[in-house]
């Protein structure tokens, strides 16, 4: 709106419409906010007031602290302390080094054209496949930029390291000593929320839930993709390295696969048919239902490791089983298979997930590494030497993003420095802030960039004509603040702030005009320059991308599928891998969905067909549920039924290599794996029914059959030739 405003000429407007959505920021922040933006600043105040004290300097200080509050937001989330230690390191070490190399290379700049683009291909080459670490890789070339921009002599290179190593340093008080994130506790209080929404179910008769019931799986996706996303996070931690950490993983895939089959029970009308339990056991159906609530009121106390509400919960849990099984044995004694398959699986999870409270308070956590001497970011980098081999050619999104970005910021620094620009460094700041590896990503980006910068911009002059020179360094102070505080959720905002508070500061020792038209100028020509490059210089559609990834989830499907047939057959298998497999799938399709929202963005002509993408994206996900009930199955020691696993394997096996040929656009493609898929899907039809298998060993079977049949619709879609993926 504000934007609007500010094209018409109508200033007023403008400002009441940023002081409006300013006020409505603040309002809603969350604690958390509050918190991270004020740990920002003291690693800002502290790390500037402890290198001024040493060093003397105001730039050093300034260096300092950007190192501190970098430092300080990538590594937040990191979780575990070991990793945050090393990371702090390694990264320290490798921007000492490339700082000493920037002094030698500002000095001769066409001699260190080669080194640059070299180094800027490979680190964001290397952040394409390793998005977890790609904030890492940012602040290294953050920094090298700076030093290239903001020279020093050979004799003050001293004065850099120890402000770059005070900056750490004090980054990694904070992070270690004073607020150390406790990850665990933030995902057991995500999982905490996720069950509130299992109560919200329960709370719902079925009319009301039928109407609420999209509603509520918005927000049941929005909860278990936070508690995926710090999982993911903590992936190369390693989140698995401790049984708390597992633990939480399999309380976290069971709330979901509980709420799944709660959710079945409800709109089925099976949960309504329960109802003619009350003829033979009056009011049972609404005692068990508020015995179930009871129940999950405390469950959402232990997962916060509350030994007492653990105590309480025994007690509801034993009534809550008694009263199932009178409805389990009403449902058999009456022929209703489907309510008593429902209910099993029910109670069955309820059980699983309070095994899993259990051990999740009462167990002594420690961590199961063998090497504690291990360094973990080199695990980093497996992507990095397990994909240049095979795709270090221009058709691959990761080969022309490296070189857009490599070939833009090399171009960047000669030209700044044969020119000497004043501010030069938003330049190439620019690019790399805003580049990503799709257009989507990058136009929407650079508009949020330029029309923040503009903004903020405009609030600074306004503070420097208007406001006492007094209150000058608290605005700064509370602009920093604020932009810590919103810049994961809300980019524009924050740059809004990230401007006000650089302007201001700069303005201290320059001509406020000459700073105003400097910052304008280079972040808008920096982001028109991306803009079009962007559309003419080896352009990464989103499409081409949406392709990859889903080859590259269907491929750890694959993985995780032929890992828990061998599981099941009674294989040696890290049930650790299995786990990451789920993992690294579920984020997979996250990413995904959110290339499909990116692509939105680009000319209609460059964009996939979405209809058929939907529909596509959408049988993944119930294939994806299904074996995912299968592998909990197996893994929980659910059942165990002999089957001839090596068929089962082949025919996953030849109908998932089937869908990614269709998707590749490979003309040579069998109908081998038709026939097999098929006959796997028959066959478990006819083994289902057989009475010798007890309730477990059906479940397993259906869970199965079930993970057979949406493979089939997959394989249904991916041979339509209007397919998303295949490419005019």
């Amino acid at each position: 709106m504000f934007l609007r405003a500010l094209a018409r000429g109508e200033k007023r407007t403008v400002m009441e419409s940023v002081s409006k959505n300013i006020i409505n920021y603040i309002l809603n922040f969350r604690k958390g906010d509050y918190l991270l933006g004020l740990q920002g600043v003291i690693s800002i105040m502290g790390a500037y007031f402890v290198a001024l004290y040493f060093l003397g300097t105001h730039e050093e200080a300034l260096m300092a602290a950007s190192v501190s509050v970098f430092m300080f937001m990538e590594h937040k989330r990191f979780g575990f302390r070991r990793r945050i230690a090393q990371s702090l390191a390694i990264v320290g070490f490798q921007i000492i080094l490339l700082v000493i190399v920037s002094v030698f290379f500002s000095q001769h700049i066409f001699l260190a054209i080669p080194f640059h683009f070299i180094l800027f291909f490979s680190l964001n080459y290397y952040n394409y496949f390793d998005s977890p670490n790609a904030v890492t890789l940012v602040s290294i070339q953050f920094f090298y930029l700076l030093s290239l921009t903001a020279p020093i002599e050979y004799e003050f290179l001293p004065y850099r390291i120890l402000s770059i190593i005070i900056g750490i340093a004090v980054a990694g008080f904070g992070l270690l000593v004073l607020w150390p994130t406790k990850t665990h506790k933030i995902i057991e209080g995500k999982l905490s929320s996720y069950l509130r929404i299992t109560r919200q179910i329960l709370e719902c008769e079925t009319e009301e839930y039928i109407q609420k019931s999209d509603v509520i799986k918005v927000d049941r996706e929005k909860l278990f993709a936070e508690i995926m996303d710090l999982l993911y996070g903590l992936k190369y931690g390693d989140v698995f390295s401790t049984t708390k950490g597992k633990f939480l993983f399999k309380i976290a895939v069971n709330i979901q696969i509980l709420n799944s089959s709660l959710h079945g029970l409800i709109k089925s009308g099976d949960y309504e048919l329960s109802h003619s339990v009350d003829s033979k056991y009056p009011g049972l159906t609404d005692e068990w239902r508020l015995g179930f609530i009871e129940l999950i009121k405390l469950f959402e106390k232990a997962v916060k490791e509350d030994k007492h509400a653990l105590l309480e919960l025994e007690d509801k849990f034993r009534a809550f089983i008694e009263m199932t099984n009178k409805i389990i044995g009403w449902s058999e004694e009456n022929d209703v298979d489907k309510l008593r398959v429902r209910l099993s699986e029910i109670k069955y999870q309820v059980i699983t997930l309070i095994d899993f409270a259990k051990r999740l308070i009462l167990f002594n956590h420690e961590s199961e590494y063998k090497s504690e001497d291990k360094l973990d970011f080199l695990f980093r980098f497996d992507n990095f030497r397990n994909n240049i081999v095979k795709s270090l050619s221009f058709s691959q999104p990761s080969v022309r993003f490296a070189f857009h970005m490599s070939l833009l910021l090399t171009l960047s620094l000669v030209l700044i420095g044969y020119f000497d620009v004043f501010e030069g460094f938003w330049v190439p700041m620019t690019i790399l802030l805003i580049l990503k590896p799709n257009h989507g990503g990058t136009q929407t980006l650079a508009v949020k960039r330029i029309a923040g910068t503009v903004l903020g911009l405009i609030l600074s002059l306004g503070i420097i004509v208007y406001a006492p020179q007094e209150v000058i360094a608290p605005i700064v102070i509370l602009a920093v603040f604020i932009s810590i505080s919103v810049i994961k959720t809300e980019y524009s905002f924050a740059v809004i702030f990230i401007t006000m508070s650089a302007v201001l500061l700069m303005a201290i020792d320059f001509d406020a005009t000459d700073v105003f038209l400097s910052r304008l100028i280079t972040t808008s020509s920096a982001g028109a320059v991306v803009l079009l490059s962007n559309y003419f210089l080896l352009p990464n559609w989103s499409k081409f991308e949406i392709k990859n990834k889903m080859v590259a989830v269907l491929k750890n499907d694959l993985n995780a599928l032929n890992m828990i047939i061998d599981k099941a057959n009674r294989k040696p298998v890290s049930k650790n891998d299995i786990r990451l497999s789920m993992l690294n799938s579920y984020q997979g399709r996250k990413q995904i969905k959110e290339l499909y929202t990116v692509m939105r963005s680009e000319p209609k002509s460059k964009q996939l067909n979405s209809s058929m993408g939907t529909q596509f994206l959408v049988a993944h996900e119930r294939f994806s549920l299904n074996y995912s009930r299968f592998i909990y199955a197996v893994l929980t020691k659910k059942a165990g039924v002999k089957l001839p696993f090596n068929f089962v394997k082949e025919a996953f096996n030849q109908a998932i290599e089937n869908i990614i040929g269709h998707i590749e656009g490979d003309s040579n493609i069998s109908d081998d794996a038709r026939e097999s898929i098929y006959k796997l899907h028959a066959f478990l039809i006819d083994f289902e029914m057989n009475d010798s298998l007890n309730r477990e060993n059906q479940s397993y079977i259906s869970d199965l059959r079930r993970t057979t049949k949406r493979l089939i619709e997959l394989r249904n879609l991916a041979e339509k030739k209007d397919l998303v993926f295949i490419q005019n």
